[in-house]
């Protein structure tokens, strides 16, 4: 399957990822649920403009966007409308339906916008058009909310949508028994197999198709739908239950390769994305990890910040191998290493005897962008900036590297092009 790429999100390659869907009726409902919805672990948002009370005012759409997009942070947005003919909310003439879906598009406000394909050839080249001139993918969609049509209609469908340049096709419909959800899952691997030029998106809806929700790896669909706030379609399942049942499908499925008897050690300066990566790797080897600052804190009581403020550096690196030695019978988990673990010679022996040591590297310039808003990096709090970054590096450079077994940039990669990355040189 093709995969496209949306942020640092990589949409159809391994585990499909999570999106749930923003419902509300006014500004404020929305953007709580916003709120909320980005402390969720989830991957990507959907707004179902249909729930709003305002979808008839396009500035108070766009504005509204925009405020989502800042709260939602680095998770991609899907613009969606879904007509009351496809299972949406309100009843709404083409034209206006078209003239909005245009101006999402002309204000770049959205990741993605969602189409139905119900709207014809015509108006759908002509957004797919636009959408590609200002960056945005463009999902084209069809829903069947009262039955499961045949397996020819369906594939027709999605080649159809295919032909007609979408980055992701999507088809949901409405099993009246298994023997549908099958017909689903069969047209769904089909498409996987033999035209396979885009990822796609399938459902089969209700709780008959709740296994379509959850196979999207083993058929085919890049992206699955959970209940966040509240369903926005019947037979979402909950964001935990959704991850847990897709980790034992991924493990099973594509036999992920598990490190035997040693770990993975991840060091590098800050904010080169060591807390995120060693997230990414226990989710995909399906393995414990560990983070040495965290447990520091932990043990001592306290944050690190007071640490040096109180005691001072040294009693924080005493701290750092303490912990390295406390980790020494541990086997096959992710250990995410302070920035400045290496400034000792000790720690880069212990490490080495652990495990496989990955050194995480990033340019000052994103670095900077990463940290700049952040007051809990004692070595920064009074030297914020890039060319401070730059010499820290500089001068950590050659013990880096005498630690590093692997080095991974992780500039522009998505966690997860950097995991794989990984996992491959382990």
């Amino acid at each position: 399957m093709n995969k496209i790429k949306v942020g640092n999100l990589i949409l159809g390659d391994g585990i499909p990822k999570i999106c749930t869907s923003l419902i509300g009726k006014t500004k404020a409902e929305i953007k709580n649920q916003s709120e909320q919805i980005a402390l969720m672990d989830i991957d990507i948002v959907e707004w179902r403009c249909d729930f709003f009370d305002q979808v008839s005012d396009e500035k108070n759409v766009i504005e509204l966007i925009k405020e989502i997009k800042l709260i939602i942070k680095d998770k991609p947005l899907i613009f969606t409308i879904r007509s009351k003919m496809e299972g949406g909310e309100i009843s709404i003439d083409d034209d206006k339906y078209i003239n909005l879906c245009k101006e999402v598009c002309k204000s770049r406000v959205a990741d993605i916008i969602d189409v139905e394909l119900r709207i014809g050839e015509k108006n759908i080249k002509e957004l797919v058009s636009l959408c590609h001139e200002n960056n945005m993918k463009i999902i084209i969609s069809k829903h069947d909310f009262q039955k499961t049509p045949s397996l020819d209609k369906m594939l027709e469908d999605l080649l159809k949508m295919q032909e007609l340049k979408a980055d992701i096709p999507k088809l949901a419909v409405m099993p009246q028994n298994y023997i549908d959800v099958a017909k689903l899952l069969e047209v769904t691997a089909i498409m996987k197999e033999k035209y396979n030029e885009t990822p796609i998106i399938t459902i089969s809806m209700g709780d008959k198709g709740i296994i379509s929700r959850i196979s999207g790896e083993v058929f085919g669909s890049c992206l699955t739908f959970a209940s966040g706030i509240k369903a926005s379609a019947p037979g979402q399942v909950g964001i935990e239950d959704l991850h847990k049942s897709m980790a034992i499908i991924n493990k099973y499925y594509k036999k992920n390769p598990q490190i035997k008897n040693t770990n993975i050690i991840l060091i590098g300066f800050m904010g080169t994305g060591k807390t995120s990566v060693s997230s990414k790797l226990s989710k995909m080897l399906n393995i414990k990890k560990i983070d040495t600052d965290e447990l520091i804190e932990l043990q001592e009581n306290m944050t690190i910040d007071k640490m040096f403020s109180n005691y001072g550096e040294n009693y924080f690196r005493k701290c750092e191998t303490k912990a390295l030695m406390q980790l020494s019978d541990e086997k096959n988990i992710v250990i995410s290493c302070g920035g400045g673990i290496i400034l000792k010679d000790e720690n880069i022996e212990i490490m080495k005897k652990q495990g496989k040591v990955v050194l995480l590297t990033a340019t000052p310039e994103v670095i900077y962008d990463r940290v700049k808003n952040s007051n809990t990096r004692p070595i920064l709090n009074e030297n914020m900036s890039i060319e401070y970054i730059a010499n820290l590096i500089e001068n950590r450079k050659d013990k880096y590297l005498k630690a590093a077994d692997i080095i991974v940039d992780t500039d522009n990669k998505s966690l997860e092009e950097i995991c794989e990355e990984i996992i491959n040189n382990i």
